[in-house]
């Protein structure tokens, strides 16, 4: 987490957290500038690094949309947009976690 919250243009959600007490799962992190992301996806893929995203706003489910017609959640949307999960996984070596923070620090860079 040290290496990623250096890099100014993204956010790390839950950094305030107590990793000893929280169980994590995944990595995500939250790009400045939403509108980057899928030109960021594709760098870090280009980088042999896969990417995915998690949380989609809960409003856009099909079984929310039949349920609640034409919600608008904006701030909902604006953060959803910016969400990419990275890799994390028990098995990561420290040369992992140097190649995953290095493509991010070069991607986020070449998307703004």
């Amino acid at each position: 987490m040290e290496r990623l919250s250096e890099i100014d243009e993204i956010l790390i959600p839950f950094l305030s957290h107590n990793v000893d007490t929280t169980g994590i799962h995944i990595f995500p992190i939250m790009l400045r500038k939403p509108d980057a992301r899928e030109a960021f996806m594709r760098g870090m893929k280009d980088d042999g690094i896969q990417t995915s995203i998690h949380y989609p706003p809960i409003h856009s489910f099909s079984a929310y949309r039949q349920r609640v017609n034409n919600v608008r959640c904006p701030l909902t949307e604006r953060i959803a947009a910016g969400e990419v999960t990275l890799p994390f996984y028990p098995g990561m070596t420290e040369d992992d976690v140097t190649l995953v923070c290095d493509s991010v620090k070069r991607n986020v860079h070449a998307c703004l």
